[in-house]
């Protein structure tokens, strides 16, 4: 029996599951990286400049350096092997649908989908 992780995350979970493909699995052994076949995106947040003009970042503090450095659409990620699914609701706010169409064309221009 084929062993195989499928990994999920909605809004800041779909953040913190991407963020995974920056540095700690592509750190893993090769035999290893090959368990993780797909990622599921949902309604995620992925460039966090935006939070730095809400009332969210009154608790967050966040800055133009630190919400860059926080958002992976600004990162390099690797995840060969792994088909990742972004998902936007139909009725999302035009921002997270925004969002989800930029770091879909993040990971076309990185190679992640085929």
């Amino acid at each position: 029996m084929e062993m195989a992780i499928h990994l999920s995350g909605h809004s800041a979970g779909a953040h913190l599951v991407a963020t995974l493909f920056e540095s700690f699995i592509p750190a893993l052994p090769t035999e290893d990286q090959q368990l993780f076949k797909s990622a599921f995106l949902l309604c995620g947040l992925y460039d966090l400049v935006s939070l730095t003009e809400t009332q969210a970042n009154q608790i967050l503090e966040l800055d133009d350096e630190s919400s860059k450095a926080a958002s992976p659409i600004y990162r390099n990620l690797s995840g060969k092997g792994t088909i990742f699914y972004i998902v936007a609701a139909q009725h999302d706010s035009p921002a997270f649908l925004k969002q989800a169409t930029q770091f879909n064309n993040h990971l076309l221009r990185l190679g992640l989908f085929k």
